[in-house]
């Protein structure tokens, strides 16, 4: 009896390779890597009908969630917090609620105890998640009561995020996709009035645009199309990087292998963004302070210091 109760519990024990946490999609923000000497914040937005988790893991796989079980490890990234942000963004619902999502996601940030603002920070978006990102920013930008994490966003990511409308038969393919899109007006003055705004805020920020390559499957018959071509992924602005990836639009964040081709692309160009903020906010080397002894005396200190300077006069 003792044996097979043991058989049995080896039987439905819990795979090495499989982590324990809960995988699902949480709301707010889920902080992936803490290091005790954080340089950088990078945030990732999923879009409509995603998650935080199922939006970056390629078939629901753990071990293929790769904000959290391959970036932590990178070697250059080993001083970079990140964090993935969820919402509920359900498919009924109407497209106006993208500001109500800024909006939230703008509260959370300030109101985070981990003190978003204080370090740069990197914004990735995923399709509608990155028009989310847009929409927050706009409002930071007129916003003082934002001032903080506003100034901190030095660079953003988006991936497949339209910023021009899409034609009629673009449309009705990418509304199979996000069924919270109702009409096509609807969607062209949103993205319209959403990228004028964008555009005059500021152009100072450094961008990449990662323009999806490859056909999606849509629909019983499975047929390929293209959801969001080069014209319709592409700002616009001077510190613009236009970054072809050959992926379809639901594949472009989901990787077979950290040895994947698209994740290194990635991986290139957030490091690009993460090394151009380390330029930025480089400070000129000083000489550190002289260090005094809590024990001794600052009288004491210096005549402990003076037969160093009598020496050194001497060898001069």
């Amino acid at each position: 009896m003792r044996h097979s109760l043991i058989r049995r519990f080896r039987r439905s024990s819990t795979p090495e390779h499989i982590s324990i946490l809960p995988q699902k999609n949480h709301f707010g923000f889920t902080t992936h890597a803490n290091p005790v000497n954080p340089e950088v914040d990078i945030i990732f937005v999923h879009g409509v009908d995603g998650g935080s988790f199922t939006s970056w893991t390629r078939n629901e796989d753990p071990r293929l969630y790769w904000p959290r079980e391959w970036l932590p490890k990178e070697l250059e990234l080993s001083r970079a917090r990140i964090h993935t942000y969820g919402y509920n963004l359900a498919p009924k619902r109407d497209y106006s609620s993208e500001c109500e999502f800024a909006s939230q996601f703008l509260t959370e940030l300030i109101c985070s105890p981990l003190w978003f603002g204080t370090l740069p920070i990197i914004l990735v978006g995923h399709s509608t998640g990155g028009m989310i990102i847009k929409r927050a920013y706009t409002i930071a930008k007129s916003s003082h009561l934002y001032k903080r994490p506003c100034q901190a966003i030095q660079s953003i990511i988006f991936i497949s995020t339209p910023h021009v409308p899409l034609d009629l038969a673009s449309f009705k393919k990418w509304k199979k996709i996000n069924p919270c899109l109702t009409t096509k007006p609807a969607m062209d003055y949103a993205i319209e009035r959403l990228s004028s705004q964008f555009q005059t805020v500021d152009r100072n920020i450094r961008i990449f645009s990662f323009v999806e390559a490859k056909p999606t499957s849509i629909g019983r018959g499975r047929r390929r199309v293209m959801i969001c071509s080069r014209r319709n992924c592409v700002v616009g602005l001077p510190r613009e990087i236009v970054v072809p990836v050959v992926a379809s639009h639901k594949s472009m964040t989901k990787f077979k292998s950290p040895n994947d081709a698209n994740y290194a692309t990635f991986y290139r160009h957030l490091l690009a963004a993460l090394r151009e903020i380390r330029e930025v906010n480089r400070t000129p080397l000083t000489p550190p302070p002289a260090y005094t002894p809590y024990w001794v005396s600052p009288a004491e200190y210096q005549w402990t210091r003076r037969p160093y300077k009598i020496q050194r006069r001497a060898t001069w």
